[in-house]
């Protein structure tokens, strides 16, 4: 009996592509030609404009429509933080987690994430965009200037100096990745220098 060469590969090639996609449709998400997929961790109503995720990667504060909300990653659940009727913006998380802070007016607020209940409280007062390093020590902005300290706020420093030109300002100061190793470095001459 002679069996048809071209049916059976059709057949075989058919069987094959429906196995694929069978396959793959099952198969976790991975990144195509190296772009990133994109997944969604939660889903709020209104506009989010900032997002900061926490240090140990379990929660992100985002604002919304110029509110601060907690997000939790694992399960996509969120609480409303704030409810001042003047906007916030610039959420940034201390290095342990605990506390998150944010801009509203010309002040630097801190909410306790472990008491969400707790009202917010003045961390600085004349700063705003304050970020902080992974050692705790904080960057921000006054008068147009850039300006760094400890991070109980003592030891203030100015670093930038502001523009003659009122239309530039500083915004959204960041600290380096290396910039523990700077410190590190900068700790051990001191050290060795005396």
């Amino acid at each position: 009996m002679k069996i048809p060469v071209l049916p059976s590969l059709i057949a075989v090639a058919l069987l094959g592509t429906v196995i694929y996609f069978v396959s793959s449709a099952n198969a976790p998400a991975r990144a195509h030609f190296g772009a990133p997929i994109v997944t969604r961790i939660g889903d709020i109503e209104g506009t989010e404009t900032e997002v900061a995720i926490a240090p140990d990667g379990k929660q992100y504060a985002a604002i919304v429509s110029g509110k601060v909300w907690l997000l939790n990653i694992g399960d996509g659940s969120g609480k409303k933080l704030t409810s001042a009727p003047e906007p916030e913006s610039f959420p940034s998380w201390t290095p342990d987690s605990r506390r998150l802070t944010f801009t509203r007016g010309n002040d630097t607020y801190a909410l306790n994430v472990q008491n969400p209940d707790s009202p917010p409280i003045i961390l600085k007062a004349n700063a705003t965009s304050l970020s902080w390093s992974p050692t705790g020590r904080i960057a921000f902005v006054r008068d147009r200037e850039l300006w760094v300290a400890n991070s109980n706020g003592l030891n203030e420093a100015r670093i930038v100096h502001s523009d003659p030109n009122t239309d530039i300002t500083i915004r959204s100061p960041r600290f380096s990745p290396d910039f523990l190793y700077q410190e590190h470095a900068e700790s051990k001459r001191r050290s060795v220098g005396r």
